[in-house]
């Protein structure tokens, strides 16, 4: 089975993220260079940086969940280091798992496990998962007008061919790594018997709901403002995360965006400027990221001692 889905995802993975960066590319050149441009001019600093707050936060509460989940016994200052590194691969690369590489590598570095840091990769992403559909579930009850949305979606006829396309890929994918299903188990019980998955749970809702606190400070930064609401950028965020992860594309380039773009686009936000602005938000991310690892290593030149 193994043998036949192997190319399968080899050859479907590079197709789908060009097809995304291709969309990603029309919706800029759509808005053309001049107005991207006055778009940037015109954001808000001071939107800007809570963008960049949120975006920090982020961070932590993954840095913390991360700590929880396998690193326990490590000082929280080295776990963050890892996740910011491994968040920087994840973001940047176009090679996919070098985060999650660099994450399970530093960890064994420091004395922990592969089999114990895989099982946390692993257990985050069905805590983001769970996360991600029950804010789907709860977007589809509360929302203001559901059925203006779901008129807004398009046509059954490309989103039953992504999504078929995305839903085999996801199963190839689940075939393939059942091996871990049982260490993710054991893994889960550990939590629960150190009493820890509340803590767990409580960052989890943390990440997600700072990152879309981020992508909305980020649209209101927009001259102007943004008509879209907190919630409806959580759900972006998290559906994003979804598309993203299905799609098997590194660190869900330009499939996020797009994902983000379009569903802020349903409050009346133009999908050409909520294009330009996730790009902004990743962008933001990778600066955080670098200058916060800068500064982390040039701590010993400056005369402070890093924890260890």
């Amino acid at each position: 089975m193994k043998e036949l889905v192997r190319p399968i995802i080899k050859y479907l993975r590079p197709v789908m993220l060009l097809v995304a960066l291709l969309v990603f590319i029309r919706l800029l050149v759509n808005l053309g260079a001049r107005d991207s441009l006055e778009v940037v001019r015109g954001l808000s600093p001071w939107w800007v940086l809570a963008t960049l707050v949120s975006i920090m936060l982020n961070f932590i509460f993954a840095a913390r969940r991360y700590q929880v989940l396998v690193a326990g016994d490590l000082p929280f200052l080295k776990v963050f280091e890892t996740i910011m590194a491994s968040f920087l691969l994840n973001y940047a690369s176009m090679i996919q798992g070098l985060g999650i590489g660099a994450k399970v590598g530093m960890m064994k570095a420091d004395g922990i496990a592969a089999s114990r840091s895989i099982a946390g990769v692993i257990t985050e992403i069905v805590f983001d998962l769970g996360f991600s559909v029950a804010m789907c579930a709860v977007f589809a009850v509360v929302a203001d007008h559901p059925a203006d949305i779901i008129g807004k979606l398009p046509s059954p006829g490309p989103v039953l061919l992504v999504g078929s396309v995305m839903l085999a890929v996801a199963v190839a994918a689940g075939v393939m790594f059942r091996q871990f299903l049982s260490d993710v188990l054991a893994h889960l019980k550990q939590i629960n018997s150190r009493h820890n998955l509340g803590s767990v749970v409580m960052t989890t809702s943390g990440i997600w709901v700072v990152a879309g606190l981020g992508f909305y400070c980020m649209l209101n930064a927009l001259e102007g403002g943004s008509s879209a609401s907190l919630f409806l950028c959580i759900f972006a965020i998290t559906t994003g995360f979804i598309t993203g992860l299905v799609s098997m594309v590194p660190g869900g380039i330009g499939i996020r965006e797009i994902t983000w773009a379009y569903i802020v686009s349903l409050s009346g936000v133009s999908i050409e400027v909520a294009g330009l602005i996730a790009l902004i938000y990743r962008v933001l991310s990778i600066a955080v990221i670098l200058l916060v690892l800068m500064a982390w290593r040039a701590l010993p030149r400056l005369g402070f001692k890093r924890s260890s």
